[in-house]
């Protein structure tokens, strides 16, 4: 990614550019190679570090899963039921 910067100083304007990497955790890898796909009906659930949050779904299936996005337990409920999970 490209950043530019630009910093004003006393009626001077300086201009930065460099480049950024971005690094990606795990649920937001997954997610961004799964939109490059074009495919739909998968709905990623990334907590606000880009980790894997406690639920996920599949469509309108909803069930508990790990910090690696694997589903856990058995119970799935529909999307409209999604605050009834206690994972």
């Amino acid at each position: 990614m490209r950043v530019q910067a630009i910093i004003r100083r006393k009626k001077r304007k300086i201009t930065l550019n460099t480049t950024c990497s971005i690094t990606y955790t795990e649920c937001a890898r997954d997610q961004n190679a799964y939109q490059k796909t074009g495919l739909i009906g998968r709905m990623f659930s990334c907590d606000r570090f880009g980790n894997y949050a406690t639920t996920g779904c599949t469509g309108s299936v909803c069930f508990c899963q790990d910090r690696s996005g694997n589903p856990v337990g058995d119970t799935r409920v529909n999307i409209g039921q999604l605050d009834a999970l206690n994972c």
